[in-house]
């Protein structure tokens, strides 16, 4: 099993976890105090530093740079650069603007006063640099509000590419198993016209998407907050979108269930779960208020 030292505030660890999960590598992660500099640590990386991966073959590789070249190297199937040398330059590029400037700029000045500094040296943060890291914020936030008001993502323009190929009622070409589709299934017919769909437009958060949310530029002193309103406060429309939600939740285990020759409803803990998704809909059911009660009988 591949094992990554790393600190769970360090920015470069997070970015090469971030790589390993895109990648689909499995991993165990080992937190490592690099202020104790134990000798076991530094004879795998003399210079001390967080992150360092372990590979499956006892391969050391030291460094995040270098451990994303090693990870994109070693494993191509999910290239995380981009599949042309321009893309990829563009994303080295970035990955540079982050890991030195935006790191001197911001990270050390407000991580590293106001947290590292009390592990390495024990010395009262330095206030001044905490808020020049604060000012300095501004300008790196500035910058990437620039790249996403021009670009559809930071590095590269495949995934929009994709994006945009489903908006024209096209279906890109996926590295999904092909699942056999019951027939006369309008439910499975529909899903299968947008696999992938939720992937490109949700979880990875299109500019598309969030441009349909509701933002709202909050002031909260030094640095400005963005919140997204997401509820409503009318308690029976949530109520009734919530019972939706279940009903179409039902739906899909179904069609999911059918792709599959019913195998999953035979199974009595896959038909009890199905069923506690039923009753959580009914409890959300709307209830009808005073003027759509019954008559008098």
């Amino acid at each position: 099993m591949r094992l990554l030292y790393h600190l769970w505030l360090s920015p470069y660890s997070r970015k090469i976890r971030v790589a390993l999960r895109e990648k689909s590598l499995d991993f165990e992660m080992k937190v490592e105090k690099v202020w104790e500099r134990r000798p076991e640590f530094l004879a795998l990386n003399p210079a001390g530093t967080v992150p360092v991966l372990v590979d499956e073959d006892d391969r050391v590789i030291a460094d995040s740079y270098a451990i994303g070249e090693y990870l994109e190297e070693t494993y191509p199937d999910r290239p995380l650069l981009g599949r042309d040398s321009t893309a990829r330059a563009e994303a080295r590029r970035l990955v540079a603007w982050f890991d030195a400037k935006f790191a001197r700029e911001v990270t050390h000045n407000v991580l590293g006063e106001k947290l590292m500094k009390r592990f390495l040296s024990h010395d009262e943060p330095d206030a001044a640099a905490i808020r020049a890291g604060l000012r300095n914020l501004r300008h790196h936030l500035d910058y990437i509000g620039y790249l996403t008001e021009r670009r559809g993502w930071l590095a590269g323009e495949e995934r929009m590419a994709r994006w945009g190929q489903r908006q024209q009622g096209k279906k890109p070409k996926d590295d999904l198993p092909k699942l056999k589709y019951p027939a006369q299934n309008p439910l499975c017919e529909a899903l299968g016209k947008v696999i992938g769909m939720l992937s490109d437009a949700a979880v990875h958060f299109t500019p598309e998407f969030l441009g349909q949310q509701s933002w709202h530029l909050l002031d909260a002193g030094d640095l400005p907050a963005i919140r997204l309103n997401y509820f409503i406060e009318d308690q029976r429309a949530i109520e009734r979108g919530l019972s939706g939600l279940a009903a179409w939740h039902c739906l899909c285990l179904d069609a999911f269930d059918a792709c599959y020759d019913g195998t999953f409803s035979g199974d009595s803990v896959w038909s009890a779960a199905r069923r506690r998704v039923q009753a959580n809909g009914r409890m959300f059911a709307p209830r009808p208020g005073p003027e759509e009660g019954e008559g008098d009988s």
